[in-house]
C-alpha cells in the first residue's frame, strides 16, 4: 500500500490570498489526499509544491527563475502569463472567469492535464513549429 501524498498548494508572495486559501481548504481532501497551503516567497525554492499560484506582481520573476521545465502546475492572474511560459492563466472575458492553458509548457514540464479540462480552456502554444 502506497502512502497518501499530501497535495501542497503554494502561494508566492501574497499572504492575504494564502490565508484565505488555507482557511477554505482546511480539512478538505481530494481523492483521499490531504491539502496543505504554504505561503512562500517568490525567490524561494518551489520543489515541495505541487501547485504554485503566482500573483501578477511576481509572475515575471517566478517564470524567469523556473525556466518552464519544473514539473509544477503554475497558475497566475498575470496578463500574458500563459504566453510567457506559465501553465495556467486566469482572466476575465465578458464578465466571466476563464482560463488559458499553455499546452507546450505542460508537455515540457511533464504535467498531464485532463482532456475535459483542456476542452474548457483557451489553448496557448509557444513552441510553434516544433
Amino acid at each position: 500500500m502506497q502512502p497518501v501524498v499530501t497535495l501542497v498548494l503554494c502561494v508566492a508572495g501574497d499572504d492575504q490570498l494564502g490565508a484565505v486559501l488555507a482557511d477554505s481548504v482546511r480539512g478538505q481532501t481530494i481523492e483521499g489526499h490531504g491539502i496543505e497551503v504554504r505561503r512562500t516567497r517568490s525567490d524561494s525554492p518551489f520543489s515541495a509544491c505541487h501547485l504554485l499560484f503566482v500573483p501578477a506582481s511576481d509572475a515575471r520573476q517566478v517564470l524567469a527563475k523556473m525556466g518552464g521545465t519544473q514539473a509544477l502546475l503554475t497558475v497566475s492572474d498575470a496578463p500574458g502569463f500563459a504566453q510567457s511560459g506559465g501553465l495556467i492563466e486566469l482572466f476575465q472575458e465578458h464578465g466571466r472567469m476563464r482560463f488559458a492553458v499553455n499546452v507546450d509548457t505542460a508537455r515540457r514540464s511533464g504535467v498531464r492535464l485532463s482532456s475535459r479540462l483542456l476542452d474548457l480552456a483557451k489553448i496557448v502554444r509557444t513552441d510553434h513549429g516544433q
